[in-house]
Protein backbone atom coordinates (compact mmCIF):
# COMPACT_ATOMS: atom_id res chain seq x y z
CA UNK A 1 0.00 0.00 0.00
CA UNK A 2 1.08 3.14 -1.06
CA UNK A 3 0.39 5.60 1.52
CA UNK A 4 3.28 8.24 1.69
CA UNK A 5 1.92 10.79 -1.36
CA UNK A 6 1.77 14.30 0.79
CA UNK A 7 -0.99 17.13 0.17
CA UNK A 8 -1.32 20.27 0.87
CA UNK A 9 -3.20 19.64 3.90
CA UNK A 10 -0.28 17.49 5.04
CA UNK A 11 2.80 19.63 4.50
CA UNK A 12 1.46 22.95 3.50
CA UNK A 13 2.00 23.95 -0.58
CA UNK A 14 5.02 25.42 -2.46
CA UNK A 15 7.13 28.02 -0.25
CA UNK A 16 4.47 26.96 2.76
CA UNK A 17 6.26 23.63 3.17
CA UNK A 18 8.26 23.55 6.07
CA UNK A 19 11.01 20.90 6.29
CA UNK A 20 10.29 19.60 9.93
CA UNK A 21 6.64 19.44 9.18
CA UNK A 22 7.97 17.05 5.93
CA UNK A 23 10.52 14.78 7.50
CA UNK A 24 7.64 13.90 10.31
CA UNK A 25 5.52 13.00 8.09
CA UNK A 26 8.18 10.85 5.59
CA UNK A 27 9.28 9.60 9.01
CA UNK A 28 5.73 7.78 9.68
CA UNK A 29 4.38 7.33 6.25
CA UNK A 30 7.55 6.53 3.89
CA UNK A 31 9.79 8.58 0.93
CA UNK A 32 7.22 10.41 -0.36
CA UNK A 33 9.01 10.42 -4.07
CA UNK A 34 9.29 6.98 -4.69
CA UNK A 35 9.00 4.21 -7.33
CA UNK A 36 6.78 1.20 -7.02
CA UNK A 37 6.03 -2.11 -9.55
CA UNK A 38 2.69 -2.82 -8.93
CA UNK A 39 0.99 -6.00 -11.19
CA UNK A 40 3.72 -5.42 -13.63
CA UNK A 41 3.21 -1.55 -13.75
CA UNK A 42 5.75 1.40 -12.41
CA UNK A 43 3.95 3.74 -10.24
CA UNK A 44 6.12 6.49 -9.52
CA UNK A 45 5.14 9.17 -6.85
CA UNK A 46 6.15 12.49 -6.67
CA UNK A 47 5.92 15.64 -3.72
CA UNK A 48 4.29 18.11 -5.93
CA UNK A 49 3.38 20.30 -3.02
CA UNK A 50 6.94 20.70 -2.07
CA UNK A 51 8.24 20.53 -5.78
CA UNK A 52 5.75 23.86 -7.01
CA UNK A 53 8.04 25.67 -4.92
CA UNK A 54 10.52 25.92 -8.15
CA UNK A 55 8.74 28.52 -10.09
CA UNK A 56 7.38 30.52 -6.88
CA UNK A 57 8.91 33.64 -5.82
CA UNK A 58 11.28 33.46 -2.51
CA UNK A 59 9.26 34.57 0.37
CA UNK A 60 11.84 36.44 2.27
CA UNK A 61 13.02 38.08 -0.58
CA UNK A 62 10.70 37.99 -3.28
CA UNK A 63 13.52 36.82 -5.80
CA UNK A 64 11.73 34.69 -8.52
CA UNK A 65 15.83 33.23 -9.67
CA UNK A 66 15.67 35.01 -12.84
CA UNK A 67 17.86 37.94 -12.20
CA UNK A 68 21.03 36.72 -10.02
CA UNK A 69 20.23 33.16 -11.40
CA UNK A 70 19.99 31.68 -8.25
CA UNK A 71 17.06 29.53 -7.49
CA UNK A 72 14.77 30.48 -4.98
CA UNK A 73 13.69 28.30 -2.29
CA UNK A 74 15.97 25.21 -3.26
CA UNK A 75 15.81 23.56 0.36
CA UNK A 76 11.92 22.83 -0.40
CA UNK A 77 12.12 21.31 -3.81
CA UNK A 78 15.26 20.27 -4.62
CA UNK A 79 14.68 16.62 -3.25
CA UNK A 80 11.79 16.35 -5.39
CA UNK A 81 14.10 17.70 -8.08
CA UNK A 82 16.73 15.42 -8.15
CA UNK A 83 14.55 12.29 -7.81
CA UNK A 84 13.09 13.12 -11.26
CA UNK A 85 16.49 13.58 -12.91
CA UNK A 86 17.63 10.08 -11.75
CA UNK A 87 14.03 8.59 -12.33
CA UNK A 88 15.61 6.52 -15.27
CA UNK A 89 18.06 4.62 -11.99
CA UNK A 90 14.88 4.93 -9.33
CA UNK A 91 12.66 3.03 -12.23
CA UNK A 92 15.14 0.94 -14.01
CA UNK A 93 16.66 -0.47 -10.35
CA UNK A 94 12.28 -1.07 -9.37
CA UNK A 95 12.06 -2.84 -12.35
CA UNK A 96 15.12 -5.37 -12.61
CA UNK A 97 14.23 -6.01 -8.88
CA UNK A 98 10.59 -7.28 -9.90
CA UNK A 99 11.79 -9.35 -12.69
CA UNK A 100 14.52 -10.70 -10.38
CA UNK A 101 11.93 -11.72 -7.80
CA UNK A 102 10.05 -13.22 -10.93
CA UNK A 103 12.72 -15.26 -11.73
CA UNK A 104 13.09 -16.77 -7.95
CA UNK A 105 16.79 -15.46 -7.64
CA UNK A 106 18.34 -14.45 -4.00
CA UNK A 107 18.67 -10.98 -2.92
CA UNK A 108 22.38 -9.44 -3.03
CA UNK A 109 25.99 -10.90 -4.71
CA UNK A 110 25.70 -14.43 -5.94
CA UNK A 111 28.57 -16.15 -5.69
CA UNK A 112 30.34 -18.97 -7.93
CA UNK A 113 30.07 -22.27 -6.59
CA UNK A 114 33.55 -23.63 -7.54
CA UNK A 115 37.12 -23.23 -7.30
CA UNK A 116 38.36 -20.21 -8.50
CA UNK A 117 42.26 -18.77 -8.50
CA UNK A 118 42.79 -15.85 -5.95
CA UNK A 119 43.41 -13.33 -9.00
CA UNK A 120 39.80 -14.05 -10.20
CA UNK A 121 36.54 -12.71 -9.41
CA UNK A 122 34.37 -14.60 -7.23
CA UNK A 123 31.57 -12.27 -7.42
CA UNK A 124 28.89 -11.85 -10.43
CA UNK A 125 28.37 -7.76 -11.26
CA UNK A 126 25.38 -6.75 -10.53
CA UNK A 127 23.70 -5.41 -13.80
CA UNK A 128 23.34 -2.17 -14.42
CA UNK A 129 19.41 -0.13 -13.43
CA UNK A 130 17.87 -0.22 -16.68
CA UNK A 131 14.32 0.36 -18.01
CA UNK A 132 12.32 -2.49 -18.55
CA UNK A 133 9.47 -0.77 -20.18
CA UNK A 134 6.55 -1.33 -18.41
CA UNK A 135 3.50 1.04 -18.49
CA UNK A 136 4.34 3.57 -15.89
CA UNK A 137 2.01 5.57 -14.09
CA UNK A 138 2.15 8.54 -12.66
CA UNK A 139 0.85 9.57 -8.94
CA UNK A 140 0.61 13.29 -8.10
CA UNK A 141 -1.39 15.18 -5.51
CA UNK A 142 -1.80 18.43 -7.02
CA UNK A 143 -3.83 17.91 -10.88
CA UNK A 144 -1.77 18.36 -13.97
CA UNK A 145 -2.44 21.85 -15.73
CA UNK A 146 -4.51 22.03 -18.83
CA UNK A 147 -6.47 25.01 -19.98
CA UNK A 148 -9.07 26.89 -18.66
CA UNK A 149 -12.52 25.62 -19.11
CA UNK A 150 -11.92 22.05 -20.16
CA UNK A 151 -14.54 19.78 -19.29
CA UNK A 152 -14.29 17.01 -16.55
CA UNK A 153 -16.68 14.67 -17.85
CA UNK A 154 -20.04 13.37 -16.70
CA UNK A 155 -19.04 11.29 -13.42
CA UNK A 156 -18.03 14.90 -12.28
CA UNK A 157 -20.74 15.53 -9.25
CA UNK A 158 -20.46 19.49 -9.13
CA UNK A 159 -22.38 20.46 -12.22
CA UNK A 160 -22.41 18.03 -14.38
CA UNK A 161 -21.84 18.46 -18.09
CA UNK A 162 -23.88 21.06 -20.74
CA UNK A 163 -25.85 19.50 -23.50
CA UNK A 164 -23.74 18.11 -25.93
CA UNK A 165 -19.81 17.54 -25.48
CA UNK A 166 -18.48 21.01 -25.43
CA UNK A 167 -14.63 21.60 -25.68
CA UNK A 168 -15.24 24.20 -23.33
CA UNK A 169 -17.42 24.09 -19.72
CA UNK A 170 -16.83 26.40 -17.19
CA UNK A 171 -18.74 25.09 -14.71
CA UNK A 172 -17.88 21.07 -15.31
CA UNK A 173 -14.14 22.04 -15.08
CA UNK A 174 -11.41 22.67 -12.60
CA UNK A 175 -10.79 26.18 -11.54
CA UNK A 176 -7.67 27.74 -12.48
CA UNK A 177 -7.00 29.26 -9.54
CA UNK A 178 -4.60 29.37 -6.34
CA UNK A 179 -4.61 30.64 -2.75
CA UNK A 180 -3.15 30.75 0.72
CA UNK A 181 -1.36 27.19 0.74
CA UNK A 182 -3.16 25.90 -1.86
CA UNK A 183 -3.32 25.67 -5.51
CA UNK A 184 -6.05 24.09 -8.09
CA UNK A 185 -3.91 22.82 -10.52
CA UNK A 186 0.09 22.80 -11.00
CA UNK A 187 1.68 25.00 -13.26
CA UNK A 188 2.92 24.49 -17.08
CA UNK A 189 6.44 24.32 -16.22
CA UNK A 190 5.92 21.57 -13.40
CA UNK A 191 3.68 19.85 -15.42
CA UNK A 192 5.41 19.79 -18.28
CA UNK A 193 8.17 18.54 -16.33
CA UNK A 194 6.78 15.79 -14.59
CA UNK A 195 5.71 14.35 -17.61
CA UNK A 196 8.88 14.56 -19.30
CA UNK A 197 11.55 13.47 -16.52
CA UNK A 198 8.40 10.57 -15.29
CA UNK A 199 9.78 7.78 -18.54
CA UNK A 200 8.97 6.15 -21.18
CA UNK A 201 5.76 4.44 -21.55
CA UNK A 202 3.30 6.77 -19.50
CA UNK A 203 0.15 6.00 -20.00
CA UNK A 204 -1.69 7.02 -17.26
CA UNK A 205 -1.86 10.05 -14.03
CA UNK A 206 -3.55 9.69 -10.96
CA UNK A 207 -4.07 12.91 -8.80
CA UNK A 208 -6.17 14.30 -6.03
CA UNK A 209 -7.00 17.46 -3.94
CA UNK A 210 -10.27 18.96 -5.69
CA UNK A 211 -12.23 15.88 -3.91
CA UNK A 212 -14.42 15.67 -6.74
CA UNK A 213 -13.92 13.16 -10.04
CA UNK A 214 -12.58 14.88 -13.24
CA UNK A 215 -11.12 12.84 -15.78
CA UNK A 216 -9.02 14.69 -19.29
CA UNK A 217 -6.62 13.36 -21.85
CA UNK A 218 -3.34 15.58 -22.18
CA UNK A 219 -3.46 15.63 -25.62
CA UNK A 220 -0.27 18.25 -25.36
CA UNK A 221 1.98 15.62 -23.92
CA UNK A 222 3.55 12.58 -26.49
CA UNK A 223 1.14 9.32 -25.79
CA UNK A 224 -1.52 11.58 -24.70
CA UNK A 225 -1.61 10.05 -20.85
CA UNK A 226 -5.21 10.46 -18.87
CA UNK A 227 -5.71 12.12 -15.95
CA UNK A 228 -7.91 10.70 -13.19
CA UNK A 229 -8.80 13.14 -10.63
CA UNK A 230 -10.10 10.58 -7.49
CA UNK A 231 -13.27 11.59 -5.40
CA UNK A 232 -12.67 12.04 -1.61
CA UNK A 233 -13.59 9.15 0.29
CA UNK A 234 -15.13 11.28 3.17
CA UNK A 235 -18.42 12.98 2.95
CA UNK A 236 -17.42 15.75 4.31
CA UNK A 237 -15.13 17.03 1.80
CA UNK A 238 -17.56 18.73 0.01
CA UNK A 239 -19.40 16.07 -1.87
CA UNK A 240 -22.46 14.63 -1.53
CA UNK A 241 -21.62 10.86 -2.78
CA UNK A 242 -17.97 9.98 -2.02
CA UNK A 243 -16.57 7.56 -3.36
CA UNK A 244 -13.22 5.45 -4.46
CA UNK A 245 -11.54 4.37 -8.07
CA UNK A 246 -11.46 0.72 -8.76
CA UNK A 247 -7.92 0.30 -10.75
CA UNK A 248 -7.65 -3.16 -12.34
CA UNK A 249 -3.75 -3.95 -13.96
CA UNK A 250 -3.37 -6.97 -16.46
CA UNK A 251 -0.13 -6.81 -17.68
CA UNK A 252 1.61 -10.53 -18.05
CA UNK A 253 5.61 -10.11 -19.41
CA UNK A 254 7.77 -12.88 -19.94
CA UNK A 255 10.42 -12.93 -16.81
CA UNK A 256 13.54 -13.11 -18.91
CA UNK A 257 13.44 -10.08 -20.55
CA UNK A 258 10.43 -8.23 -19.30
CA UNK A 259 8.35 -7.66 -22.50
CA UNK A 260 4.73 -8.48 -22.60
CA UNK A 261 3.32 -11.65 -23.72
CA UNK A 262 0.14 -10.33 -25.16
CA UNK A 263 -0.46 -8.23 -28.47
CA UNK A 264 -2.87 -6.04 -26.45
CA UNK A 265 -1.83 -2.25 -26.67
CA UNK A 266 -0.59 -0.56 -23.15
CA UNK A 267 -3.73 0.91 -22.70
CA UNK A 268 -5.76 -1.56 -22.69
CA UNK A 269 -3.40 -2.97 -19.27
CA UNK A 270 -5.41 -0.58 -17.30
CA UNK A 271 -8.85 -0.46 -16.28
CA UNK A 272 -11.15 2.02 -14.40
CA UNK A 273 -14.62 1.80 -12.45
CA UNK A 274 -15.82 4.77 -10.45
CA UNK A 275 -17.63 3.17 -7.03
CA UNK A 276 -19.83 5.75 -5.37
CA UNK A 277 -20.70 5.20 -1.42
CA UNK A 278 -24.13 5.93 -0.10
CA UNK A 279 -25.65 9.86 0.27
CA UNK A 280 -24.27 9.92 3.51
CA UNK A 281 -25.97 13.44 4.53
CA UNK A 282 -29.89 12.30 2.76
CA UNK A 283 -28.93 9.66 5.04
CA UNK A 284 -28.69 11.55 8.32
CA UNK A 285 -31.18 13.82 6.85
CA UNK A 286 -33.67 10.93 6.56
CA UNK A 287 -32.69 9.78 10.16
CA UNK A 288 -33.79 13.29 11.61
CA UNK A 289 -37.24 13.68 9.99
CA UNK A 290 -37.97 9.78 11.29
CA UNK A 291 -37.19 11.05 14.40
CA UNK A 292 -39.14 14.17 14.38
CA UNK A 293 -42.24 12.09 12.50
CA UNK A 294 -41.75 9.58 15.69
CA UNK A 295 -41.93 12.70 18.47
CA UNK A 296 -44.99 14.36 16.95
CA UNK A 297 -46.68 10.71 16.54
CA UNK A 298 -46.21 10.08 20.20
CA UNK A 299 -46.53 13.91 21.34
CA UNK A 300 -50.29 13.53 19.18
CA UNK A 301 -51.12 9.93 20.78
CA UNK A 302 -50.51 11.91 24.53
CA UNK A 303 -52.54 14.62 23.84
CA UNK A 304 -55.35 12.08 22.86
CA UNK A 305 -55.47 9.92 25.54
CA UNK A 306 -55.48 12.47 28.15
CA UNK A 307 -57.92 15.18 26.76
CA UNK A 308 -60.48 12.66 25.35
CA UNK A 309 -60.09 9.26 27.23
CA UNK A 310 -58.53 10.55 30.84
CA UNK A 311 -57.95 7.84 33.22
CA UNK A 312 -59.90 6.83 36.18
CA UNK A 313 -58.50 7.48 39.42
CA UNK A 314 -58.38 4.08 41.33
CA UNK A 315 -58.43 5.67 44.67
CA UNK A 316 -61.84 7.45 43.88
CA UNK A 317 -65.13 5.70 45.73
CA UNK A 318 -67.57 4.38 43.49
CA UNK A 319 -70.40 5.50 45.66
CA UNK A 320 -70.71 9.79 46.74
CA UNK A 321 -69.91 9.76 50.43
CA UNK A 322 -72.16 12.57 50.93
CA UNK A 323 -75.50 13.70 50.39
CA UNK A 324 -77.16 16.83 49.62
CA UNK A 325 -80.25 17.47 51.34
CA UNK A 326 -82.29 21.05 50.18
CA UNK A 327 -82.11 23.95 52.88
CA UNK A 328 -85.28 24.45 55.30
CA UNK A 329 -86.16 28.30 54.70
CA UNK A 330 -87.93 29.09 57.70
CA UNK A 331 -90.51 32.21 58.04
CA UNK A 332 -90.65 33.19 62.22
CA UNK A 333 -93.29 35.97 62.56
CA UNK A 334 -92.92 38.74 64.92
CA UNK A 335 -93.39 38.63 68.75
CA UNK A 336 -96.03 41.48 69.85
CA UNK A 337 -94.89 44.24 71.73
CA UNK A 338 -95.59 43.67 75.37
CA UNK A 339 -93.83 46.75 76.68
CA UNK A 340 -97.75 48.56 77.29
CA UNK A 341 -98.45 46.09 79.81
CA UNK A 342 -98.09 47.40 83.12
CA UNK A 343 -99.79 44.47 85.39
CA UNK A 344 -97.81 42.33 88.02
CA UNK A 345 -100.30 39.85 88.40
CA UNK A 346 -100.03 36.30 86.42
CA UNK A 347 -103.06 35.78 84.50
CA UNK A 348 -104.65 32.70 82.42
CA UNK A 349 -103.08 34.43 79.44
CA UNK A 350 -99.73 34.48 80.30
CA UNK A 351 -98.57 30.64 79.90
CA UNK A 352 -99.99 31.50 76.41
CA UNK A 353 -98.30 34.27 75.31
CA UNK A 354 -94.86 32.83 76.85
CA UNK A 355 -95.66 30.19 74.08
CA UNK A 356 -96.79 32.73 71.27
CA UNK A 357 -93.62 34.43 72.31
CA UNK A 358 -91.11 31.35 71.99
CA UNK A 359 -89.72 31.00 68.52
CA UNK A 360 -91.18 27.65 67.34
CA UNK A 361 -89.33 24.49 66.72
CA UNK A 362 -88.31 22.43 63.70
CA UNK A 363 -86.25 19.55 63.10
CA UNK A 364 -82.63 19.47 62.80
CA UNK A 365 -81.36 20.19 59.25
CA UNK A 366 -78.67 17.76 57.55
CA UNK A 367 -75.68 19.25 58.96
CA UNK A 368 -76.59 19.26 62.81
CA UNK A 369 -77.40 15.22 62.26
CA UNK A 370 -74.18 14.66 60.17
CA UNK A 371 -71.63 16.53 61.95
CA UNK A 372 -68.67 17.28 59.72
CA UNK A 373 -70.54 17.39 56.30
CA UNK A 374 -71.61 20.56 56.15
CA UNK A 375 -71.37 22.54 52.71
CA UNK A 376 -68.19 23.21 52.69
CA UNK A 377 -66.37 20.21 52.76
CA UNK A 378 -69.10 18.88 50.18
CA UNK A 379 -68.40 22.29 47.79
CA UNK A 380 -64.08 21.07 48.39
CA UNK A 381 -64.96 17.85 47.60
CA UNK A 382 -66.88 18.69 43.92
CA UNK A 383 -64.22 21.47 43.23
CA UNK A 384 -60.92 19.73 44.35
CA UNK A 385 -58.31 21.09 42.06
CA UNK A 386 -56.78 18.91 38.84
CA UNK A 387 -53.83 18.24 37.51
CA UNK A 388 -53.15 20.70 34.17
CA UNK A 389 -53.79 18.74 31.38
CA UNK A 390 -50.31 20.38 29.95
CA UNK A 391 -48.44 17.85 32.85
CA UNK A 392 -50.58 14.83 31.79
CA UNK A 393 -49.84 15.46 28.67
CA UNK A 394 -46.09 15.98 29.04
CA UNK A 395 -45.84 13.14 31.48
CA UNK A 396 -47.76 10.40 29.28
CA UNK A 397 -45.53 11.92 26.14
CA UNK A 398 -41.81 11.25 28.21
CA UNK A 399 -43.57 7.89 29.17
CA UNK A 400 -44.34 6.99 25.46
CA UNK A 401 -40.82 8.15 24.44
CA UNK A 402 -38.67 6.13 27.27
CA UNK A 403 -41.10 2.99 26.06
CA UNK A 404 -40.27 3.85 22.71
CA UNK A 405 -36.35 4.32 23.28
CA UNK A 406 -36.08 0.87 25.42
CA UNK A 407 -37.36 -0.76 22.25
CA UNK A 408 -34.82 0.50 19.70
CA UNK A 409 -32.23 0.79 21.90
CA UNK A 410 -32.32 -3.10 22.37
CA UNK A 411 -32.93 -3.94 18.83
CA UNK A 412 -29.85 -1.42 18.16
CA UNK A 413 -27.58 -3.09 20.60
CA UNK A 414 -29.04 -6.48 19.25
CA UNK A 415 -28.24 -5.62 15.99
CA UNK A 416 -24.05 -4.96 16.96
CA UNK A 417 -23.96 -7.82 19.01
CA UNK A 418 -25.10 -9.61 15.67
CA UNK A 419 -22.78 -8.17 13.55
Amino acid sequence: MIASLPGNHDLGFGTGVQLPVRDRFQTYFGQSNRVDVIGNHTFVSVDTVSLSAMDQPDPDTGSSGSGDGHPPNEHIWKEAEDFLNSMNVHRGKAEMEELRLMRNQSEGHVFDHKVVDLSQPTLHQKLKPEVVGFPAILLTHVPLYRKPATPCGPLREHYPPSDGEPEEDDRNALSISAGYQYQNVLTQTISKDLVTKAGPNLVHIYSGDDHDYCEVTHRQFSGSPREITVKSLSWAMGVRRPGFLLTSLWNPVDPATGKPTHSLSTGATLQNHLCLLPDQLSIFIRYGLLFGLTLAVLLARAAILVLYFPAVDSSAPILPLSEFRPTLHVHTAKAPSSSTSSSTFSSPGGLASRAVNAPPRYPKVYDDTYPGAGHDDVDNAKWKPRVPASRGIWGKFMNSVKYVATIVFAWYFFLIWRW
